[in-house]
């Protein structure tokens, strides 16, 4: 027989109530039973186990794929879990590996820009001589096909500051006689320069472009600096100076990247601030 219902027969130990008194039990007991298992253990959370045997949360190592910080964010160390408290008990200071180390690798950066300073080599020219400066590279002349004789420049110098430099300046020295005599000399040149570049912004380069005018010797000067698009070449830059002269103007004009034009600046106007008058 069933054990369960073996228990539910009356028995003489209990007398005549004792089959009415289990049924009671069972009444209240069963009850109890159902809504114990109802209700669902409290789950422990792992930090509070962790606090309870004594030991500090490790911490979580950032995901694989998380973004990498902005430049220039300072990275601010976790301060809660010292690298003790990291080991267990006993365990002996970790120490890294002694084998090959890891090094991060980059193009070195070219050297900076020399301060401008006058050399000794000369530009001499019919009517004016100008001093050259330092770090100047004279370069051969060479004509390119088909351009006559008469517009070849007089002199041509390479500005760099080594043979990694990406932003390499050419200066050239130009000497047009026959354009003495051309009205509106200095506003014509301008323009046309001008006309060789494109603003990004669609703003005509006359308005964004820097013109000053000073005097060295006896001679005028007017030097203006543009940067902007020359065709399919972008974020160009030039600076050309004309040097008025009873013998027809002169011309220097130096040309290159934005980035290279704006450090080679100084030199360019000590160039010609340099110009004096030949005898």
């Amino acid at each position: 027989m069933n054990p369960f219902f073996r228990w539910l027969r009356p028995s003489t130990r209990f007398g005549p109530g004792g089959l009415k008194g289990r049924v009671t039990t069972l009444l209240i007991v069963v009850p109890a039973l159902i809504g114990a298992c109802k209700n669902k253990p409290t789950p422990i959370k792992p930090g509070a186990a962790n606090a309870a045997n004594g030991n500090q949360p490790a911490a979580v190592a950032a995901p694989a794929d998380a973004p990498a910080p902005p430049p220039g964010h300072a990275t601010v160390p976790d301060k809660t879990v010292s690298d003790s408290a990291a080991r267990p008990p006993g365990h002996p200071p970790v120490t890294p590996p002694t084998g090959t180390a890891f090094t991060v690798t980059r193009p070195a950066d070219p050297p900076p820009v020399p301060p401008p300073t006058l050399g000794t080599e000369q530009t001499k020219l019919e009517g004016i001589t100008l001093t050259v400066p330092q770090g100047w590279v004279a370069q051969p002349v060479r004509l390119a096909a088909g351009m006559p004789a008469a517009l070849a420049p007089k002199a041509v110098y390479r500005l760099a500051t080594g043979p990694g430099d990406p932003d390499v300046v050419s200066v050239r020295v130009s000497h047009f006689p026959e354009m003495r005599a051309l009205d509106n000399l200095v506003q014509s040149n301008l323009d046309r320069w001008y006309g060789m570049f494109q603003q990004p912004d669609g703003r005509l380069t006359a308005q964004v472009a820097r013109t000053e005018t000073f005097e060295a010797g006896a001679c005028r000067i007017t030097m203006t600096h543009v940067t902007g698009d020359m065709g399919p070449l972008r974020s160009q830059g030039m600076i050309g100076g004309i040097i008025e002269h009873p013998d027809g103007p002169f011309f220097v004009k130096a040309n290159g990247s934005a980035v290279g034009i704006e450090a080679w600046k100084p030199h360019i106007r000590l160039y010609l601030e340099s110009v004096r008058a030949s005898q």
